[in-house]
């Protein structure tokens, strides 16, 4: 009876150790079909997707996905095996598009993809591609002043023409008034009274141009100030070089106007003095008309005219009044004639060459195209379809959904505090539902602290791979960043996460780009495409092909314009010819700080001038140098003048052989996009051409990531044995299997 009472003990204990062993093997043998399914499920990417552009996203929804991960676990929940069970559900835990989180998994495949390319004739070195990028801002940022400095310069001109135009006034005043003393002294009474018509005409223009000067001199100071902040701005993105440069300019502007503000009061008194002599006038006008009356009343029929000098023959000498008495009283009250003068020697300003200048000003705009596109190339007219991809925005870090994947996707959180936090999982994330912390818990890969290995808190978040051995520099702090999914963090070494490069921004950024060239067209693409302009596209992001060429190539021109300015201002031979020209321009002798300001737009016209040529050349597909020397230089002085009086630009005889091509260029305009533009552009553009083929594509909604969880309904085997039953005491035979993992293409 004991025995047999023993034996049934001992087996009911053997059963429960079998049963405990199932239970894990049937999590195992589980958790295997989930990751098999997974794989199936993930190999459904899209094949065009794939074959044109190398990037791996799966054409699905969160429903599609689940149905298929059904499909795919039905043979393994039909086999006859130890694991008997049928699934309860199929959950997508924080499912990752392509454009989720402003692109940051689109970014990481083409990282992934572009660390194993082979590259050949690179325009720059990939590590070199911040300070490329620091580097091509600086330049932009020269052309940002210079764009500043010319529209001053424009204005200035204008002003300077309002005071020709009143200087001119005064001097044809003074003539007039020459004249009429002259004809006072003839006694010529009719000549004095047409004298004084053309004085009060000349008159009237004063209050008007003293206005206009007024005006012009208001919106000057008044550009000026608006300017100073977008100057001050710019300039703290100028690199050392141009810092030298640059600052002294604003100087000679301020100067410009601080003596326009001295002339400006004696322009500014000009106006009452016009007034007084309005008045003047009509007194003379008066007083003159008096005079001839009153020797007329002494004429006599027999009275005649001197033949020769007009003058008037009294029959009675006696008789006759006295003119010099009645002319002298005229002339006393004309003395009193207000006479301005602005006491600036002037020669003559080569109007004629500064508007050759304006010109080429103006060109840098819509006429950009008509003078650098190489003769017989045809710009394409295509426009972009309807449809722009949205992309996610980037989460805050922290935090953890139902299913316990961290909210920062792989940032501060990690696999985050919930369900599955320190349990199955281990050290991912904190402590949580699913268990305390375990051997592989807190000190192992996060939640407090660092271990000996460095990997530290936060797991795959904030300090993950963390502080430590391995922390800041290496694996760098913020690891798999807060809230990004790439995550590169604030580090600034390169690591291995994951299977992914942990990279410095300004090196994904040259991957990128990189990419880009290699999988859109542009202008000097063979490849002809019914939407041409892709790359420009990424630039400029606009619906028509001609515009989105417009806009990258004058994010060339200021580029260029800047490196050219650079050189200019540290070219001494080239600045005597400028300041040369601005002499011709100006053609005053009297005022140096307008010598200045002119010699400064020559220089800033000149820069841009040559920036022109530079882009004729990359579009004839020759390269230009970043940097130039002297023996670069294409412009000459005369050429620049040409330019502007021809609207053309003169025909180069050679095209350089080293430097930078035009698709590098753009390249570098990309470098220094907003990523999250940039990959948006880039996926319209991806989205458009396999449109072509699949008219729904819909590339946001490309799965690419995604936690998965699997609740399986399963019956105890061993537990329902009637011996067992009454030895453990009964209970519930049905229970759940819960399983779950992670995949990312």
């Amino acid at each position: 009876m004991f025995l047999s009472l023993i034996f049934l003990t001992m087996c009911a204990l053997l059963c429960v150790f079998l049963e405990a062993a199932r239970t894990a093997g049937a999590r195992w043998y589980l958790q295997t079909a989930l990751n098999s399914a997974t794989e199936s499920l993930f190999s459904e990417y899209h094949r065009l997707l794939w074959d044109r552009y190398n990037i791996f996203g799966a054409e699905m929804d969160s429903a599609q996905a689940e149905a298929h991960l059904a499909q795919f676990l039905e043979p393994y929940l039909e086999e006859t095996n130890w694991y008997p069970c049928a699934l309860a559900a199929t959950t997508l835990a924080s499912p990752k598009t392509l454009a989720d989180e402003e692109g940051a998994y689109f970014e990481r495949e083409i990282v992934a993809l572009m660390k194993y390319a082979v590259w050949k004739n690179l325009d720059f070195d990939p590590n070199d591609a911040d300070k490329t990028a620091a580097q091509i801002q600086s330049a932009a940022a020269a052309a940002g002043i210079a764009g500043e400095y010319r529209k001053q310069t424009k204005t200035v001109v204008e002003l300077e023409g309002k005071l020709e135009d009143i200087q001119a006034l005064l001097e044809r005043e003074n003539a007039w008034v020459a004249q009429g003393e002259q004809a006072l002294a003839r006694y010529d009474g009719k000549g004095f009274l047409n004298i004084l018509a053309q004085l009060q005409r000349e008159n009237g223009r004063m209050p008007a141009l003293v206005e206009s000067y007024g005006e012009i001199a208001d919106r000057l100071a008044a550009e000026l100030d608006e300017a100073e902040e977008t100057i001050r701005r710019e300039q703290e993105k100028l690199d050392d070089e141009a810092l030298e440069q640059l600052p002294g300019w604003a100087t000679q502007y301020a100067s410009y106007v601080r003596e326009n503000g001295a002339k400006r009061a004696q322009i500014r008194a000009l106006g009452p003095l016009s007034e007084r002599n309005d008045a003047l006038i009509e007194r003379l006008k008066a007083q003159a008309q008096a005079v001839m009356d009153e020797i007329d009343s002494y004429c006599e029929p027999e009275d005649e005219y001197d033949e020769e000098t007009g003058e008037l023959i009294y029959s009675g000498a006696s008789d006759a009044p006295d003119e010099a008495e009645l002319w002298g009283g005229v002339a006393r009250t004309f003395a009193g004639w207000g006479r301005g003068d602005l006491g600036i020697s002037r020669g003559k300003p080569d109007r004629e060459k500064q508007g050759w200048l304006k010109t080429i000003q103006n060109l840098a705009g819509d006429g950009l195209l008509g003078i650098v596109i190489p003769a017989g190339a045809q710009v394409s007219k295509a426009k972009m379809p309807d449809g722009r991809v949205a992309l996610g925005a980037k989460p805050a870090s922290g935090g953890a959904d139902a299913y316990g994947y961290g909210t920062g996707t792989y940032g501060a959180g990690g696999y985050g505090t919930g369900a599955n936090g320190t349990g199955a999982y281990g050290g991912y994330g904190g402590s949580a539902a699913n268990g305390a912390p375990a051997a592989s818990g807190a000190s192992s890969w996060g939640g407090g602290g660092a271990d000996a290995h460095g990997y530290g808190t936060g797991t795959y978040g904030a300090g993950s791979y963390g502080t430590g051995a391995n922390g800041t520099g290496a694996y760098g702090t913020g690891g798999y960043s807060t809230g990004y999914g790439l995550g590169y963090g604030t580090q600034t070494g390169a690591g291995e996460v994951d299977g992914v490069a942990l990279l410095q921004a300004g090196v994904t950024a040259a991957l990128v780009g990189e990419y880009c060239g290699g999988y859109f067209t542009d202008f000097l693409s063979a490849e002809k495409k019914p939407v041409q302009y892709e790359l420009e596209y990424l630039v400029g992001g606009c619906d028509k092909d001609t515009d989105n060429l417009q806009a990258t190539l004058l994010g060339i021109l200021a580029v260029r314009e800047g490196f050219n300015l650079i050189h200019l201002l540290s070219d001494s031979p080239k600045q005597a010819e400028a300041r040369a020209l601005a002499a011709t321009l100006a053609g005053v002798t009297g005022m140096a700080v307008l010598l200045e300001v002119f010699y400064y737009f020559v220089l800033l016209i000149w820069a841009l001038g040559e920036g022109v040529m530079d882009l004729r050349t990359l579009l004839a597909g020759g390269k230009v140098p970043l940097i130039k020397s002297a023996q670069d230089w294409k412009l000459s002085i005369e050429g620049l003048l040409s330019l502007g009086k021809s609207k053309n630009a003169p025909v180069e005889t050679e095209t350089n052989i080293s430097g930078v091509g035009y698709v590098g260029y753009v390249k570098m305009l990309l470098l220094c996009m907003k990523p999250s533009d940039k990959y948006a552009r880039m996926m319209d553009v991806m989205q458009m051409n396999i449109r072509r083929s699949q008219p729904q594509f819909v590339i946001s909604e490309c799965l690419c990531a995604t936690g998965i969880n699997a609740t399986f309904d399963a019956k105890h085997l061993f537990f329902s044995l009637p011996f067992v039953e009454r030895v453990v005491g009964g209970g519930e035979t049905a229970y759940t299997i819960s399983v779950s993992t992670y995949k990312k293409y």
